[in-house]
């Protein structure tokens, strides 16, 4: 998180990514939250917002509320 917000030195967007995606690997769900809100936002690459759905229902099968505000910030928002 502190890479995707240039918290303690500048944004490092791969970075970020690189550590988000291997703790993905490990059932992180705050790491699929917050990889699924780049994706949404398009920080690091593209928008893809296919992808930040399948992450964020990731994140809510196991639990991870704030991963539910942010799908029903998709559904309100189109």
């Amino acid at each position: 998180h502190m890479y995707e917000q240039g918290l303690g030195g500048p944004k490092n967007y791969p970075k970020a990514i690189q550590l988000y995606e291997d703790a993905i690997k490990l059932g992180n769900t705050g790491a699929m939250n917050n990889r699924a809100y780049m994706h949404q936002q398009g920080l690091g690459g593209p928008k893809n917002y296919l992808k930040a759905i399948q992450l964020y229902e990731d994140a809510i099968k196991l639990g991870n509320i704030p991963a539910i505000s942010n799908r029903a910030y998709m559904h309100e928002h189109g």
